[in-house]
């Protein structure tokens, strides 16, 4: 779970930070993948963390 929030907050950050930088890849396609991009990094940053905490926080045997 880990692994999954390290990939998606850096592989989603750099397409952010790259559209953002240039302004040649400021078109109609890359605002569609920028949307994605920022969806997806939100969801990394907001659901994972908590997902993690939850599986530590749970009592030895019980179910997910």
């Amino acid at each position: 779970l880990l692994l999954i929030f390290a990939i998606s907050a850096l592989g989603n950050g750099a397409v952010v930070l790259v559209i953002a930088r240039h302004r040649q890849l400021r078109t109609v396609t890359n605002a569609f993948v920028l949307s994605l991009s920022l969806s997806e990094l939100l969801g990394a940053l907001l659901c994972l963390p908590l997902a993690f905490l939850s599986l530590l926080s749970r009592p030895p045997g019980a179910w997910l």
